[in-house]
């Protein structure tokens, strides 16, 4: 407006100048120098004033201009702000989500699959930081325009701490998972091994060198029933291998090696206490067997012995007759040829017996029991050579007795039938006589 006053100011200032020129010739020389200052001050003032006011009004159109791209820019800066705190917010939302579902997943795969989810909203969570960044940037940007910014502030704070609580969350939900599955793994592992010592307490004994075939057998059995009952330990060690391969899914390489590590270490020790159960049993079978045939030839030997001791000590020298006698005789000197003949045997048993000792690894007690019978023997020969060498010489003070019987018995009955003839009566003196010289 004041512009468009200008011609008004400029028609003006033309009249004073005309009039001015006019009055000048009717005055004096020095009102026309002091009409002429004032004509050349207002024309100053004139241009000064036009020059001024161009200038404000180019200053005043710039500043509009200013004004309203400042105005375009913020509401272009507070719209995309607007539109990024509703994605960030839509974003953490998910992201929230997705922890809740996390946290139920708590044992074994279900574990993992857990650990899986917060990892993946965590590393969403750490790309997003360039977003909360960002909005912090928007606001510093918008804070520029001198507005009323506290509601936008307030929402940019609140998603900030948003964003860092739950990024923590994620964090400890990762950490929580890869606990729980390396408690388990561990505990599995614990578990297997607290078996393995159990195992190898039960079976101890088993390895111990058997006195006897009672004590193989029961170790046989035992081992038998162990193997048999094996998947308890399989459950275990597959327990092991199992938690394994969740923390490994997981955990950072050298973690994983440590892991694995165990896991071989546990299929070692499987497959070596199986092996030398396995053996052991093999062992056992064999050694059972062995004993089994030793037994077979010890027993009906030491039947035999007894047998005959019995009879030995059962056998007396006061007989009734020489017959007996001698019948006792021919049945000592029968058990002698029978002691003699097991010598034969005693040193196949006492070959078996230290086969057994040297290796089966079985225990003393065979060889022990072949010493016994061969003292058993050899005492029972002595006895039954004691007594037939009695029983021989009883016989033969039998014998003689009765040759010395059977020569009396033949002087008595040749001198009776001396006697008879000599009693017989006679006439003729010289038979007489010499009868009486026979008799004599």
């Amino acid at each position: 407006e004041l512009l468009d006053s200008k011609q008004r100011g400029r028609e003006r200032l033309n009249r004073v100048q005309r009039y001015g020129a006019v009055a000048r010739d009717y005055t004096g020389s020095g009102g026309y120098e002091a009409m002429e200052r004032e004509e050349a001050a207002l024309l100053s003032s004139w241009e000064q004033w036009e020059r001024a006011a161009l200038q404000t009004r180019a200053s005043l159109e710039t500043a509009l201009s200013q004004i309203s791209s400042s105005e375009q820019e913020f509401s272009s800066l507070s719209a995309q702000l607007e539109q990024d705190l509703q994605d960030f917010s839509r974003q953490l939302q998910g992201c929230r989500l997705r922890l809740g579902q996390a946290e139920k997943k708590n044992e074994g795969e279900e574990a993992v699959k857990g650990w899986q989810m917060a990892k993946e909203t965590l590393d969403e969570l750490i790309k997003a930081e360039a977003m909360s960044d960002r909005l912090k940037t928007q606001l510093n940007d918008l804070c520029r325009f001198s507005r009323e910014m506290a509601t936008q502030s307030e929402r940019v704070s609140a998603l900030i701490k948003d964003y860092n609580s739950l990024s923590l969350q994620a964090t400890r939900e990762c950490q929580s998972k890869e606990k729980v599955l390396d408690q388990g793994f561990r505990s599995a592992f614990r578990e297997f091994q607290q078996w393995l010592v159990n195992a190898k307490i039960n079976t101890a004994k088993c390895f111990d060198a058997p006195q006897n075939l009672t004590e193989a057998a029961s170790s046989f059995q035992k081992i038998q029933e162990f193997l048999n009952d094996k998947e308890q330990g399989q459950s275990k060690l597959n327990a092991v291998i199992v938690n394994g391969e969740l923390v490994c899914s997981i955990a950072a390489k050298d973690k994983t090696d440590a892991v694995r590590g165990k896991m071989n270490t546990a299929r070692e020790d499987w497959k070596n206490i199986m092996s030398t159960l396995h053996n052991r049993e093999t062992g056992l079978q064999n050694l059972i067997l062995q004993m089994k045939e030793f037994e077979a030839s010890a027993d009906p030997l030491q039947e035999c012995l007894n047998a005959t001791e019995l009879a030995v000590q059962e056998s007396s020298t006061r007989l009734h007759d020489l017959t007996a006698k001698k019948l006792e005789l021919q049945k000592l000197q029968s058990v002698l040829e029978d002691l003699a003949s097991h010598e034969v045997q005693l040193n196949k048993l006492k070959e078996k017996a230290q086969l057994l000792w040297d290796e089966h690894s079985a225990g003393k007690g065979f060889v022990h029991r072949v010493s016994q019978l061969s003292s058993q023997c050899l005492a029972l020969t002595n006895l039954t050579k004691e007594k037939a060498s009695r029983i021989d010489r009883i016989v033969t003070e039998h014998q003689l007795f009765s040759q010395g019987l059977d020569e009396l018995q033949n002087w008595v009955a040749d001198t009776s039938h001396m006697l008879q003839t000599y009693s017989a009566p006679t006439a003729d003196k010289s038979v007489l006589d010499s009868r009486m010289i026979k008799l004599e």
